[in-house]
């Protein structure tokens, strides 16, 4: 997003380019709001907070479900890395899905395009409001590509993005199709993990002393 800046916060004062401007940053919001959320955690966890919280408390096994994936990531830089390695080849291929897909519908996007607006797009259907970003991603998507064709406004940088809502839409929708397969396939592969390991049903206790691990 820094580095097409142009596009996401363009000069003009059109009801489009209010709202690309909104869109900015809330998604600004969204990524200082996880920031600080991991600080506030990391500092729980050195103070040993968690620890009280979870014998002190009837949600304690809760709250230690939801702690236990931070306590590893904090105690482990290498297992960061590999994360968000992962998380970045992940988006990757989302997006060079997209491209393909968009290909097929015959969207003359370049591929630079779709990294420009696909990040955000996935950032508004991330959001905990519909089942997996459905109606939300979709909106994001037929405004985002078709943003060019807005009357009125003054950015350069929205030149290419004229792609008819039709065609955006059933760009998303396809994505959606996508995304629904190969979720069904990680749980099923999930559910026999978890089966041939003997990890279902059984939730791993909170240790006596968590700040200690």
């Amino acid at each position: 997003m820094l580095i097409r800046i142009d596009f996401f916060l363009p000069a003009g004062d059109t009801k489009n380019e209010q709202t690309m401007k909104a869109i900015f940053f809330f998604v600004l919001f969204v990524l200082a709001a996880s920031l600080c959320g991991f600080a506030m955690i990391y500092l729980m966890n050195r103070l040993g907070l968690f620890d009280k919280i979870s014998r002190d408390t009837k949600l304690g096994g809760l709250i230690w479900k939801i702690y236990d994936p931070f306590r590893l990531c904090f105690n482990s830089v290498g297992l960061v890395l590999k994360t968000v390695s992962l998380s970045l080849v992940n988006h990757a291929s989302f997006i060079l899905c997209a491209f393909f897909v968009g290909k097929a519908l015959e969207i003359n996007l370049k591929l630079g395009s779709y990294f420009t607006v696909f990040p955000l797009i996935n950032t508004v259907a991330s959001l905990p409001i519909t089942p997996g970003g459905l109606g939300t991603r979709d909106a994001a998507c037929v405004f985002m590509l078709g943003v060019g064709s807005s009357p009125g406004h003054s950015c350069p940088a929205w030149g290419p993005f004229i792609v008819p809502d039709a065609l955006a839409m059933s760009l998303s929708v396809s994505l959606f199709c996508a995304i629904l397969f190969w979720g069904l396939v990680g749980g099923i592969v999930y559910i026999h993990y978890a089966y041939t390991m003997g990890k279902a049903g059984k939730p791993t206790p909170p240790p006596t002393d968590i700040s200690k691990q």
